[in-house]
């Protein structure tokens, strides 16, 4: 066959062969690019959800250096120091709200434990014309657990929300870092130094040495005698933040501790005798968080056969608490006591189930004694 034979030949085969695949390059190649593009989107999706994810993390801090939960239309900030836990409480665009009606307690379980150690939130109130922010504060020494050995969750009651006056919370213990930033010295400034006097750091009277250095902490002012001063602040701010004082004494329950009110009268659930509950004292079992902080009261229950001291209070409590069969138709009653508190039962087999939730028991005798 000759050269140009040869070629014409050739020249129909590719012909041929371009007709027959032509339709399909475009095909494979838009499944290729869909293929491609489908990758992208996914992988464009997968990004967008992680910087969401950024921009809210658990934990994230706010002004105070603490770590923040948000509760339905609320957010709470807590900041841990070695001897006291301090709420701050905002709304969703992080503005400062007044917990000054709140109440709350805080439950604390340290890791390898099941003990349950529970502190009160006292209210803190500042001063009028102040910036400082009012919080609610538990006073506890923490400086002994590690961070991430502890979980504390939260109970507050009485917010300022209509939608969710009530608020339970848990996070994961670490100590916070309190901002330092400077300051400038105003007018509004002269109550806080003299109520201050002296320098945290080097002890001296404030103003002996020149002009004053104002510091941050978080939003609470300290002054200085000097800069001098400042990076001793800077390495341990905690150590110089002044320590929070109640406004006011504290009553509560010993059956319901998240019971917290500024006068001394009767439990609103089961009629007891409000006691006081100083900050830092809870209704806790076993140690302190602390490995030793005390506790004013431990729910420690005694078992004892009643005497005739405790005739007058059988006849007002007049039935067992737990089978309801009248006092003294099985014998001598039993005497069950914790945190100052008695009830009493028909027999020993009763006592059993008192143990199992002694909170229930004994606010049914507390509204037996009350007459209810």
């Amino acid at each position: 066959m000759s050269k140009q034979s040869i070629f014409k030949v050739l020249g129909v085969a590719l012909i041929v062969a371009f007709s027959v695949l032509s339709p399909a390059l475009p095909s494979a190649l838009a499944q290729s690019m869909h293929k491609h593009d489908g990758h992208a989107a996914h992988q464009h999706s997968s990004q967008v959800g992680q910087q969401h994810q950024a921009a809210t993390p658990a934990g994230n801090p706010a002004s105070h250096g603490g770590r923040v939960s948000v509760a339905g239309p609320l957010r709470f900030e807590v900041v841990y120091m070695p001897q006291e836990t301090r709420v701050y409480l905002y709304d969703t665009s992080n503005r400062p709200i007044s917990v000054r009606d709140a109440a709350g307690q805080v439950d604390m379980v340290v890791r390898g434990s099941e003990k349950v150690y529970r502190y009160l939130l006292a209210y803190i109130a500042t001063g009028d014309g102040s910036r400082i922010q009012d919080h609610l504060v538990a006073t506890v020494n923490v400086s002994r657990i590690k961070d991430g050995d502890m979980t504390v969750a939260f109970e507050l009651t009485n917010l300022p929300s209509r939608n969710q006056p009530r608020a339970r919370f848990t996070q994961t213990f670490a100590l916070s870092k309190i901002p330092v930033t400077l300051a400038a010295l105003n007018e509004a400034d002269r109550a806080g130094i003299a109520r201050q006097k002296v320098c945290p750091v080097m002890g001296g009277q404030l103003g002996g040495m020149g002009t004053l250095v104002k510091v941050l902490l978080g939003d609470q002012p300290i002054y200085l005698c000097c800069k001098g001063c400042l990076g001793k602040i800077e390495k341990n701010p905690v150590a110089y933040l002044p320590k929070s004082t109640p406004v006011q004494p504290v009553w509560t329950c010993s059956m319901h501790p998240q019971i917290k009110v500024a006068k001394q009268g009767k439990c609103p659930i089961c009629g007891m005798n409000l006691i006081p509950a100083k900050s830092g004292s809870g209704t806790q079992t076993g140690r302190a968080a602390s490995a030793g902080h005390g506790a004013a009261m431990d729910n420690k229950l005694t078992v004892s056969t009643s005497t005739s001291a405790d005739k007058a209070a059988i006849t007002q409590q007049r039935v067992c608490v737990v089978a309801g069969s009248r006092l003294g138709g099985m014998g001598t009653p039993i005497k069950m006591t914790m945190n100052g508190q008695a009830l009493f039962l028909c027999c020993k087999g009763c006592v059993g189930k008192v143990e199992k939730d002694p909170a229930s028991y004994f606010a049914k005798a507390a509204q037996l004694h009350a007459g209810r």
